[in-house]
Parts: C-alpha cells; sequence; structure tokens
C-alpha cells in the first residue's frame, strides 16, 4: 500500500483517480472519472483506492485527507503501508512554503523508518508552475538531501542517527499525463 497525503487541494484525490482511470479499479467514494479531466471533490478524512500498474501488480493507494492528515503517522503502525507519496501544488507558492514543516516532519519521522519517500508537485501544466529552482528554495530541498546524506553516512559508520531519507521528486500533471510515467515505474518498484 502507499500512502499520498499533504495539503488540501494538491491534487491527492486526482492522482488517484488518474490511476484508477487507466486500467485499475474504482476510487472508493469519489465521483466518475470523465476521461479527460478528474470531476473531484476535496477528500475530507481517508480515501482508498488503487491501480494495476503495467506489470499486472495490484497498487493499493490510501489518501490521508486534510482532517485527518494530522494523524498521519499512526497509519505508519500498519507495516502493510510500504511508500509515502508527499503531494503539493506547484502553482501555489504559499503551499509549496507552507508545506515545507510538514514534509519535514514526514522525512524526519521515525516511523517512516527505510519507506520509500516520494515529493510529487503537481499541476505541472498549470500557470505559474514554479520553476526546479523555487521549488527547491521553498521546501529546502539542499537541507533535505543534506541531512539525508549525513544520516546515511552516521548509519554506515554505525553511529546512531535519527531517520532522515532521501525523497524521489516528480513533477506531474493530470491533464497531460506528464510525469505520470515515471511516477508510476517508482510506485512499482520494490
Amino acid at each position: 500500500m502507499i500512502m499520498i497525503m499533504g495539503p488540501r487541494g494538491a491534487g491527492k484525490t486526482t492522482l488517484i483517480k488518474k490511476l484508477a482511470g487507466e486500467g485499475g479499479f474504482d476510487v472508493a467514494g469519489t465521483n466518475e472519472f470523465d476521461g479527460v479531466c478528474p470531476a473531484v471533490k476535496h477528500t475530507t478524512g481517508i480515501s482508498l483506492g488503487g491501480y494495476t500498474s503495467s506489470h499486472g501488480k495490484r497498487i493499493a493507494l490510501r489518501e490521508i485527507g486534510s482532517s485527518v492528515y494530522p494523524l498521519w503517522s499512526n497509519f505508519l503502525d500498519d507495516p502493510v503501508s510500504e511508500k509515502i507519496i508527499f503531494m503539493v501544488d506547484g502553482t501555489n507558492r504559499l503551499q509549496v512554503a507552507t508545506a515545507c514543516c510538514q514534509f519535514y516532519s514526514v522525512l524526519s519521522s521515525e516511523k517512516v523508518g527505510s519507506r520509500k519517500v516520494a515529493l510529487v508537485v503537481s499541476k505541472s501544466d498549470g500557470p505559474g508552475f514554479m520553476s526546479n529552482v523555487e521549488i527547491r528554495d521553498a521546501l529546502h530541498l539542499d537541507a533535505v538531501i543534506a541531512a539525508a546524506e549525513e544520516q546515511q553516512a552516521a548509519a554506515a559508520a554505525g553511529e546512531p542517527s535519527t531517520s532522515c531519507c532521501l525523497p524521489a521528486m516528480f513533477k506531474i500533471s493530470a491533464l497531460n499525463d506528464g510525469g505520470l510515467t515515471e511516477l508510476r515505474q517508482w510506485m512499482s518498484s520494490p
């Protein structure tokens, strides 16, 4: 199972609907996929969905929506959660800047452990989409990378260290499928 979380309006439900609409199984409790652009209501709480990868692997998705987001780490008690996707809207500069603390809390959580984490910046086809440099600056990704490398070096040397993983990063568009192939490959990988 893959947990998908992030601020309200980041595109979590849209991503699940897009994946499910391309040869997968239906998303419970949301609108029907119209084939071009999903009609989406904001998820309040938890939404379960999934899809079948091109290799025939069924991948379950658990969206942690707005009102339940503060409880996200409780869902990691479930060993079935293998990966985490943290999403932000790349056209909403304020959201990206304020999501920085949430993203850090995910990366530094002991409960994340060895799970793979991906940062997904959505709406890459939207007006005002942030450049790579703007995204790196707003989310302080250079500091994230440095901390993850420092923790990996400490662990390799047998020194005690806190949890901090190096996330993968994807820019996606649900409208034109930009970045979705690469994200699907990451989701399907071991």
